[in-house]
Parts: structure tokens; C-alpha cells; sequence
């Protein structure tokens, strides 16, 4: 971007980051929980934002026609080059623009790439929407929702749960609620995602899960092995390259 004459910063990534709750694999991480809840912050109504951009703070000082020169720049302006998934989904990126004659210089070879990429980063998506239908989990859910019930709580699912504590939240962000009524809800929040993990753990909910999910991780890898396998080898060879970079 500099040598067109633009300026580009990279957004920092956070010095520390809290472990993020996942009700899918780890919904029965105790102390997580019961520290956390289920991520919902009602402590700032106004939380969940995105972080400030340092790129959006200069382009608004640019002029339209710069803007425009500088996304183009970026991003690129040919015919993107497309890929097929397992599923019969398409992912499309550009192979022109600095991040694509990036991304081409780190990988070799962008198609490759892409597929690899496209592929693996939507691996967990397809797994997770195999895990509703197995039996095994669907047992473990109704075992769940008896022992939240014993404690008062009668939600369908782990999700439900979550989605529940996430529409109070909405709720308080609306209604600009006092900071004593989202100190209640965020205890409510403590307690409901406290019985959660307990109950997960009781009837290993999450460890079935991990079982599946690692079943059918491996049944899907399996369809595209040969297009994981050339992804690999990109990898490979791209930390061989970032590190001359860095020397350089």
C-alpha cells in the first residue's frame, strides 16, 4: 500500500485474551463459567461494538475518489478467483490487490491456497451441522434439560440457554436499564450459565461432543484429503518464507 502511495496499518491484536465460551465443545468448563457467564457483558450496556479502526479514521479524512483507489488498492479489481466446497458451496477471493499479491507471494500458489483454506475454514460449520442429528448427541441434550429442570430452569438446549441470557442483554441495551438492574441480570446470567456446566458436566454433554466432533471431523477431512494435504504443504512453506521476511 505504501509504494501506491497509501497508508495501511495492521490492527493489533489484544496483549492478553480472555477464553471465549463455547457452549458447543467446552459448555462444561465450570470455572469459566461461573466467572463469565456466557460472555454477556451487562456491566456496559453498550458493549459489543467493533474496536476502532485506524484505516476507517484515515479514510474518513480522504476524499471519495481516494477511498474508492484505496479499497481497490487493497482488495484488488479482477474477476476473483472461485473454488467449490464438498457441500457445493463456492468461495471467491481476489488474487490481485495488495492482499492478494500477498497472499500469492506467501503461498505460491493462490488457487491451491484458496481451496486448501476455504475448505478447512469451513470444516467446523459442516461438522457442527452434523452434530443436531446424531443420536448420541440428542440423548445427551434431553439428559441436560432433565437436570436443569431439577435446578428450575427449563430450557430446550444449551443454546436456548445462551440465547436466552443474549436476549436480556438486547433487552437492557434498549431500555437503558440502571446499573443495579443489569447487576441483577448479570448474577441471574452467573447463575443460569453456573447449572449449565454442571448439568453438562453430569451427563458429559460437551465430552460427547468432543467425541462426535472429532468423528466427524475426521469423516469430512477425509472427503477433501488431497486438498488438505496440498494446503499443508503451502503452510509449510509460507513459515519458511514469513521468516525470511521478518529477517529481511
Amino acid at each position: 500500500m505504501t509504494r501506491h502511495g497509501f497508508r495501511y496499518v495492521m490492527n493489533k491484536l489484544p496483549a492478553t485474551e480472555e477464553k471465549s465460551v463455547d457452549n458447543t465443545l467446552t459448555g462444561d468448563d465450570l470455572e469459566l463459567k461461573s466467572r463469565v457467564g456466557y460472555g454477556a457483558n451487562f456491566d456496559d450496556p453498550s458493549s459489543g461494538g467493533e474496536p476502532d479502526d485506524p484505516n476507517q479514521d484515515y479514510l474518513d479524512t480522504r476524499s471519495d475518489d481516494d477511498r474508492s483507489a484505496w479499497t481497490a488498492r487493497l482488495s484488488g479489481t479482477k474477476e476473483p478467483v472461485r473454488v467449490t466446497l464438498p457441500d457445493g458451496g463456492e468461495m471467491a477471493a481476489n488474487a490481485d490487490g495488495c492482499i492478494g499479491e500477498a497472499r500469492s507471494r506467501l503461498y505460491g500458489d493462490f488457487k491451491t491456497w484458496l481451496t486448501g483454506s476455504s475448505i478447512v475454514n469451513t470444516m467446523s460449520g459442516r461438522v457442527h451441522a452434523l452434530l443436531p442429528k446424531d443420536p448420541a448427541y440428542l440423548a445427551k441434550v434431553a439428559e441436560w434439560r432433565t437436570c436443569m429442570a431439577a435446578k428450575g430452569y427449563r430450557y430446550d438446549s444449551p443454546d436456548a440457554s445462551t440465547d436466552a441470557v443474549m436476549a436480556e442483554l438486547e433487552k437492557a441495551k434498549k431500555a437503558g436499564e440502571e446499573a443495579s438492574g443489569r447487576a441483577a441480570r448479570r448474577a441471574k446470567e452467573l447463575r443460569i450459565a453456573t447449572a449449565d456446566a454442571e448439568c453438562d458436566r453430569r451427563v458429559r454433554l460437551s465430552a460427547t461432543v468432543r467425541d462426535l466432533y472429532q468423528k466427524y471431523w475426521a469423516q469430512e477431512a477425509r472427503k477433501s484429503e488431497s486438498a488438505i494435504l496440498a494446503y499443508r504443504e503451502l503452510l509449510t512453506a509460507a513459515i519458511g518464507r514469513a521468516k525470511q521476511v521478518v529477517r529481511e
